[in-house]
């Protein structure tokens, strides 16, 4: 497991705009298909679960989007910076 970990951290590194579309777009259509899957008495739990974490994950990318070019302190971030996996773009010389 940590190979495919030390893989996968490797592949988002090397990523630009144009995967990360691509793997949204994948994870959509396959939430598409499990969509269909979905019983018709079920149907409505499914979206409002859905509709919660579509809700959710777009209100915090807006507002790391927001913080971002307002150019706010990152003050929560600076205290967990050597927990997980964080991205950072350097740029090359």
């Amino acid at each position: 497991m940590r190979k495919w970990r030390r893989y996968l951290d490797e592949f988002v590194l090397e990523c630009d705009w144009k995967d990360v579309t691509l793997i949204k777009i994948c994870a959509c259509m396959f939430g598409v298909m499990l969509g269909m899957r979905v019983p018709q008495q079920r149907k409505k739990a499914a979206a409002a679960v859905s509709a919660a974490v579509f809700l959710t994950t777009t209100g915090l990318m807006a507002y790391r989007l927001i913080r971002q070019c307002c150019n706010l302190p990152e003050e929560a971030e600076e205290k967990e910076e050597n927990e997980g996996f964080i991205m950072r773009i350097v740029e090359e010389e």
